[in-house]
């Protein structure tokens, strides 16, 4: 995909997470470690990552000492020493996963506090609370001559490929020979244009030409939104839509995602730069963002009082909730009581309430949420009292 805006930080999906969270054979590496745009500082970040990766060893061998640290470290390795560019190109915190034959990294928009874990899964909660500031989002800019979807977040967006969709009136029509007159009786044999049926069209001039003209655009627009749910897949991210109020209007005729935003960016996408189309459609996605999470902690605090089974701060109780599919929202506190907080020399440790059996199974619980198409947000103390690291909300 080609990056349209921040190039130095890396698009974070559920999709991403969930990969994360797979189950793994070997030992997994998790590390966050601040990093600086400042080129003058190269030389900091990869001499602490350096020291980063030799604990990481250490750990690994006494963790699994049948397991080479070769085998789960080599490409980080690899990567430390041969690739200048890569760390000239840094954002706030450098968060890499590692285990036997895989080496996964992403360059984060917020600063997360060094952080280093060795245990049976990786530990992903501190990308919980990227995704929550960040947002993620697809933006369709809709015309006759030129189409396009992308993908983004709060700090970015992307390029997504459309592969086998026309993303013209012209990719529909190039085959098309214009008549002189429109026809179309009952029972039409299907065209490229029309499944045939019912519609009946008689007329000769600028009536039957406005009906052929919208016969053809309906069609793109149908094959345009099939494209764009193949490419979106299972993701549901909103997806915001930019053009002149008719072809948008005409679009939503034809839609079947079923996370279409209700407003759109009434525009013609030519007259957009890109940081321009960015800047205008982010106020509709956070506004949804904050809706959304507004809602969620008002069923939050309606099933409290009411169905007190229904919620749950117990993890024992989520993570089964969660193998069953049963978890709607997911109320996560912030990285700080996810990951713990810094010592008296500055290091992170797990708060007393959270062991590392304890994080990994959040780690899952996470993934699993989110699997299950569940939602996920970020709060503090007035929603989660008394240092518990999360509430669900059961579907039933």
């Amino acid at each position: 995909m080609e990056n349209l805006l921040d190039s130095e930080m890396d698009l974070i999906s559920p999709a991403d997470i969930s990969m994360l969270c797979r189950t793994r054979s070997g030992p997994c590496v998790s590390i966050f470690m601040p990093t600086h745009r400042v080129r003058q500082e190269e030389r900091h970040d990869r001499l602490r990552f350096r020291n980063l990766l030799a604990t990481a060893a250490e750990e690994v061998a006494a963790v699994a000492p049948e397991v080479a640290t070769g085998d789960v470290l080599s490409e980080a390795q690899w990567l430390l020493g041969n690739s200048a560019e890569f760390w000239r190109h840094q954002a706030e915190t450098l968060a890499v996963f590692m285990a036997p034959g895989e080496t996964y990294w992403y360059r984060l928009p917020i600063t997360v506090a060094e952080f280093l874990s060795v245990g049976d899964t990786f530990h992903v909660a501190p990308l919980i609370r990227v995704m929550d500031t960040n947002g993620h989002f697809f933006v369709l800019t809709l015309s006759s001559n030129s189409t396009r979807l992308f993908e983004g977040s709060r700090y970015q967006m992307m390029v997504r490929d459309l592969a086998n969709t026309p993303t013209s009136l012209t990719d529909v029509t190039r085959y098309d020979v214009q008549q002189p007159y429109l026809q179309i009786h009952t029972g039409t044999p299907k065209t490229p244009f029309s499944n045939g049926g019912s519609v009946v069209f008689h007329g000769h001039g600028e009536a039957a030409d406005r009906a052929l003209t919208k016969m053809r655009t309906m069609e793109y627009l149908r094959q345009l939104e099939n494209g764009v749910r193949h490419s979106i897949g299972s993701s549901q991210a909103p997806l915001v839509l930019v053009g002149q109020p008719t072809l948008v209007g005409q679009y939503r005729e034809v839609n079947q995602y079923p996370f279409l935003l209700e407003e759109a960016l009434m525009r013609n996408p030519r007259d957009l730069s890109l940081s321009d189309l960015h800047d205008q459609v982010w106020p509709l996605l956070s506004a949804y963002q904050e809706r959304s999470k507004r809602r969620a902690l008002e069923e939050l605090s309606i099933v409290r009082g009411h169905a007190s089974n229904r919620v749950s701060t117990v993890l024992k109780r989520m993570a089964d909730a969660a193998e069953e599919r049963r978890i709607k929202t997911l109320f996560v506190r912030s990285e700080d009581d996810i990951t713990g907080r810094p010592d008296s020399d500055g290091q992170k440790s797990l708060t007393p309430i959270q062991s590392a059996d304890e994080t990994q199974l959040l780690d899952r619980i996470l993934a699993r949420t989110l699997d299950n198409g569940g939602d996920v947000y970020i709060v503090g103390d007035e929603v989660l009292p008394g240092h518990v690291p999360a509430t669900a909300l059961f579907r039933y």
